[in-house]
């Protein structure tokens, strides 16, 4: 199975003739992954998984837009303006979570990572929970979405049972 970085990797392979002067050892590409997980982002199997469940919400949306004959290309945008608003998220929960101060690491927002991840895991299931609902009303338990919204409003589940 190939990783990010190696997918990232393949990706700069077709720069390469581009910058004939620059060569691309391996030395190098350490160093740039290095300076990336760093300083942007470094938990690619998260980002793997967020990646997958954001594409599943993407076709379910196209195939929900195809069902109600209204595809246009409104959908790729907000596919991609999504795709945008999340790498910036992320990296910015990085930043604050593994920042340091005169080369200390920072203790005040160490736990900020582990609560973003969650909530953009459960608001792309919600998402999904909720175009598979548009698609084939019934089909999926209601009382599975109320709890993930509730979680996606408050960041936390009710503590209370259903009454």
């Amino acid at each position: 199975m190939l990783s990010f970085p190696t997918v990232i990797h393949l990706a700069m392979l077709p720069l390469l003739p581009a910058f004939p002067s620059l060569p691309m050892d391996v030395h190098i590409r350490k160093q740039v992954l290095q300076f990336i997980e760093t300083y942007v982002f470094a938990d690619w199997k998260f980002l793997t998984f967020l990646g997958i469940l954001t594409l599943v919400d993407g076709l379910l949306s196209m195939v929900q837009c195809w069902q109600i004959r209204s595809f246009n290309c409104k959908i790729i945008t907000f596919f991609l303006q999504k795709l945008t608003i999340y790498a910036c998220f992320l990296v910015l929960v990085h930043i604050m979570a593994h920042f340091t101060i005169a080369g200390k690491p920072n203790i005040f927002f160490g736990w900020l990572d582990d609560l973003a991840y969650a909530a953009l895991i459960v608001r792309e299931s919600v998402s999904v929970l909720e175009t598979m609902g548009a698609i084939r009303p019934g089909l999926v338990p209601e009382w599975i979405l109320k709890k993930l919204k509730y979680y996606d409003k408050n960041g936390h589940f009710e503590t209370q049972p259903d009454k």
